[in-house]
């Protein structure tokens, strides 16, 4: 979730707004150090730029993050009021690979080429360890261009690098936003070079690649959450919240949720745990169905045959738990 955010810690809609999140990233928080935020449930880290001239803060990041699932979370340098990466541990969060989170600011007028310095973070060291997620305000728009090679291929042009990776992708996606800049035209560039996608207009949720922000000069595109590829099945939906002035001046909510579960640390009791419902109406039966045959849930169900798990005193219980899991993911998806 991203927003300029202010001080909103009394703000009883932005909390209504918090609770239904685990992990909420802000950006232009405009506030210091010496603002003592707390939020209830929450854990939260600032990242803020230094006083201007006229003794007003400007800029800076915010990250929120629910401190059930604080141990899954690390960060994973000091921290600028530009940029953060963020570690989503593979092993909590029952993940594919390692997710590396950054949460950006690219300010308009930024001296700073900020893509260049997250594209050697990428090449150097994270996009080799697992999966990229990035997601901000880029102040980059991008129209509806692709953010792929169309028609890449090898067939009729020699290479000299044996293992180049065809850019084998063609899912269009569509904007609202009609105008690509300069700097939208480095963002695709920098999709392409790192096999990233832009979610925006792709996903079920933002079909019409709604606008993102908007001031009196007119609407753009110009918030967004990028992600590797291969994390594109994981990603259950990607939704542009209607504009509301007491979150923001001008930004819009944008909302994203990843197929992920994490298992919660108990205190001892006596009391026997309670198996998960599931609310179940008319359309369930379908959307049931249906979400069997997300790539997720196939691959998880392979897996589970592939084991040949046999269901004898010494694993039935590995089994039931295999199983459990996978149907409790199809009713989070359904």
């Amino acid at each position: 979730m991203l927003s300029e955010h202010h001080d909103k810690s009394n703000d009883k809609n932005f909390l209504s707004e918090l609770a239904q999140n685990d992990l909420v990233l802000l950006t232009e928080t405009h506030v210091g150090y010496e603002n003592h935020l707390k939020f209830d449930n929450f854990l939260y880290y600032p990242f803020c730029r230094p006083k201007s001239k006229n003794n007003r803060y400007f800029g800076g990041l915010g990250i929120l993050i629910r401190k059930e699932i604080r141990k899954g979370v690390n960060f994973l340098n000091n921290g600028t009021s530009e940029y953060q990466w963020l570690k989503l541990k593979r092993e909590f969060f029952n993940l594919n690979k390692d997710i590396y989170l950054c949460l950006i600011y690219y300010a308009p007028k930024s001296q700073t080429d900020l893509l260049e310095i997250i594209e050697k973070d990428i090449t150097d060291s994270y996009g080799s360890m697992g999966d990229i997620l990035l997601v901000g305000d880029l102040n980059a728009r991008t129209g509806s261009e692709k953010d792929y090679i169309d028609g890449d291929s090898t067939s009729h042009v020699p290479l000299f690098d044996e293992n180049y990776d065809v850019d084998c992708f063609t899912e269009e996606r569509v904007s609202k936003d009609l105008i690509t800049d300069s700097r939208g035209k480095n963002l695709l560039e920098f999709c392409i070079g790192n096999q990233l996608r832009i979610l925006n207009g792709r996903m079920c949720g933002d079909s019409t690649g709604k606008f993102t922000c908007f001031k009196p000069n007119g609407c753009s595109v110009v918030d967004y959450a990028l992600v590797s590829q291969s994390l594109l099945q994981q990603i259950l939906y990607f939704n542009v919240s209607d504009f509301k002035a007491n979150f923001s001046d001008c930004h819009c909510k944008i909302t994203f949720k990843i197929l992920a579960s994490f298992q919660l640390e108990k205190n001892k009791s006596h009391m026997k745990d309670f198996p998960l419902r599931y609310k179940w109406d008319t359309e369930s039966i379908q959307n049931f169905q249906e979400s069997f045959t997300h790539p997720v849930i196939q691959n998880e169900l392979k897996y589970f045959l592939n084991n040949k798990i046999i269901l004898d005193k010494k694993n039935v219980n590995d089994a039931t738990y295999s199983i459990h899991s996978i149907y409790d993911k199809v009713c989070k998806v359904s």
